[in-house]
């Protein structure tokens, strides 16, 4: 007869087993590691027991433990249990050590290979020919392209995934596709220099295979002294010293060569005749003037030194820091509290400041009022409240600009029919000669800004003191939108700005957006105009331009025969590239320009 001890232990028995039971195969999910220890750590209960098919029970309550079935465990939760965690009930599982109980045996066969790849790390029997590809003597600033052939010895297909250049001035062409035994593929390495004469280079591109272990090449050549310098840089440190105040050039291979343009421009002797020596002097004040750029580039006319670099070394300006204005909080924007609201777009802010007497035509850095902020950011409440409080639309920022212009080069048509309706000029103009709408077709991607201000009645023609009209600036940096607007409301189209002398085609063929440089081209700009490089708008594509530009202006008629001051076609600005589009380009033009230009000696890459 059972006592009432054995009773209770019996239903404890019960309660928990099955209890322990599902912690034990929930232990074994996904995410505890998934090895066979873990997996028969985890199904075995927390007290030692000999397996339940080799258990004598001996009294009744051993008997009660081990013939509880498993089947009739209550599910706990929600959660799903692995059927990895469940023991395979088909096969006899030997005893564990110490008396414990272990899952089924895990395979670690590893997972068969893909067939025809090889392994990430092993060799691959690969030759190259040239083993290093040598580009013998360049020219100064000018890309020259060689190839190299890779075959493939072994018995199974490789392919390359990426070529990656050790510095930006090399650019790989690779194969795509798989390159199978036995067969060779040709890859393609441009190599530009600076503009600095007489240095060796050195450079790596390493192939990343598909399969297999990386392949480094290396390219090397050497830029010829076709014209020395002296000095060899200038020093900004140094400007009243006698041997600061000009720059000498001489032919070293004795070509008599004119320099045609210095960027920026500080340097005199600019232009001329033919000669073996240049003498150039430079301008400080003007360099200062210009944003103490660190080198001035020089396009000659030279045949193998078309562009030069002369390097200036600019001195560090050390000035002692102002004493702290006494109570000065540095952690707080520069500006009052109205100004500092308005910025934020804190309109209660800029309630309780308007309403404490705060000036509406205090400034922050740059002169920015708070009606300029409102109109940059289009907060019209925070505008309507300035505006209720009279501040001024016209009021100048330090470059020159109104609220008016902030509201229309950033797009925001209802603060820009705000300000005008509360008296904002449409024709007030900056320090740099720039209007509300010359700003609205550069910067505005909401074309509806510029398209209120010519209905207003803005000029399209109007030219800042780069010489640059609102098309120019469009055509280059704005929208195709912006650009039909200038041109259906009269807009001057073949217009060139002061310094490079560019047309608004020639900057929709280098920069601008494609859709630009169609309108202009069913507009009848003229696409023969030359810059002061020579350069038509088909040179300016080749060289820069995306090959749809390109096309289109093949396709257009462009005369693909020209040449610039320094000689170079079509193709030879398309061979100077380094970028993506280089190949595409290069095989339009080839298939496209007169024979005389497709068999003329390359001026590069040859």
């Amino acid at each position: 007869m059972m006592k009432t001890s054995d009773f209770r232990a019996v239903r404890m028995i019960k309660t928990i087993a099955p209890v322990t039971l599902v912690f034990a195969m929930v232990a074994c999910e996904p995410g505890d590691g998934g090895s066979p220890e873990a997996q028969a750590k985890a199904a075995t209960p927390a007290t030692p027991a000999t397996p339940a098919t080799t258990a004598t029970p001996t009294t009744p309550t051993a008997v009660a433990a081990t013939t509880t079935p498993v089947e009739t465990t209550p599910k706990v939760g929600p959660r799903k249990i692995s059927k990895d965690a469940l023991p395979d009930k088909r096969k006899t599982l030997p005893a564990a050590p110490s008396g414990l109980t272990t899952g089924p045996t895990i395979s670690s066969k590893a997972p068969t290979a893909r067939p025809g790849l090889n392994d990430v790390a092993a060799p691959l029997d690969i030759a190259f020919d040239p083993p290093k590809l040598a580009l013998g003597i360049m020219q100064p600033g000018v890309p020259k392209t060689g190839i190299i052939k890779m075959t493939n010895n072994g018995d199974a297909p490789i392919q390359i995934k990426k070529a990656v250049a050790s510095c930006g001035c090399t650019t790989p062409n690779w194969p795509k596709t798989p390159i199978a035994p036995g067969e060779s593929a040709d890859i393609e390495i441009t190599l530009k220099p600076s503009t600095k004469q007489g240095v060796k280079l050195s450079k790596r591109v390493t192939l990343q295979m598909v399969s297999g272990a990386p392949q480094v090449l290396t390219v090397e050549g050497e830029v010829g002294l076709f014209v020395s310098m002296e000095p060899s840089f200038l020093d900004a440190g140094k400007q009243t010293e006698a041997d600061q105040q000009t720059v000498r050039l001489v032919a070293v291979d004795k070509i008599p060569f004119t320099i045609i343009t210095a960027e920026p421009d500080v340097l005199s002797g600019v232009g001329g005749e033919k000669k073996l020596t240049h003498d150039l002097a430079i301008d400080w004040e003007a360099w200062e003037k210009g944003g103490r750029r660190p080198s001035v580039k020089l396009i000659t006319d030279h045949p193998n030194a078309p562009e030069l670099g002369v390097t200036v070394r600019r001195s560090i300006v050390r000035q002692k820091p102002l004493p702290p204005t006494p109570g000065a909080n540095p952690a707080r924007p520069v500006g009052g509290r109205l100004v500092n609201s308005a910025r934020a777009g804190d309109v209660d802010a800029v309630k309780l400041a308007i309403a404490s007497g705060e000036a509406v035509g205090q400034t922050s850095a740059g002169g920015m009022s708070s009606l300029h902020w409102a109109a940059k950011a289009g907060n019209m409440e925070v505008l309507a409240l300035l505006l209720d409080a009279s501040a001024d639309p016209n009021l100048a920022n330090k470059a020159g600009k109104t609220p008016v212009a902030m509201a229309a080069e950033s797009g925001h048509l209802a603060a820009l029919e705000l300000l005008v309706g509360k008296g904002g000029s449409i024709d007030h103009v900056d320090q740099i000669g720039g209007t509300p709408l010359l700003w609205a077709v550069a910067l505005s991607e909401n074309p509806a800004t510029a398209r209120y201000l010519v209905d207003a009645g803005a000029s399209v023609n109007v030219v800042d003191k780069s010489g640059m009209t609102p098309l120019i600036w469009a055509a280059g940096i704005g929208q195709p939108e912006s650009v039909a607007i200038l041109v259906d409301n009269g807009a001057e189209i073949d217009v060139v700005e002061i310094h490079s002398k560019e047309s608004a085609m020639m900057r929709a063929a280098r920069i601008g957006k494609a859709g630009s440089l169609r309108i202009l081209l069913d507009a009848d700009a003229d696409m023969e105009l030359k810059n002061m490089m020579g350069q038509t708008a088909a040179l300016v594509a080749a060289a820069q331009g995306r090959f749809e530009k390109v096309k289109m202006l093949g396709d257009a008629g462009a005369d693909l025969s020209v040449r610039d001051l320094r000689g170079w076609t079509v193709l030879d600005h398309a061979r100077a590239r380094t970028d993506g589009e280089r190949t595409a380009v290069i095989e339009y033009l080839e298939a496209t320009v007169p024979d005389e230009v497709r068999n003329a000696k390359p001026v590069v890459g040859g």
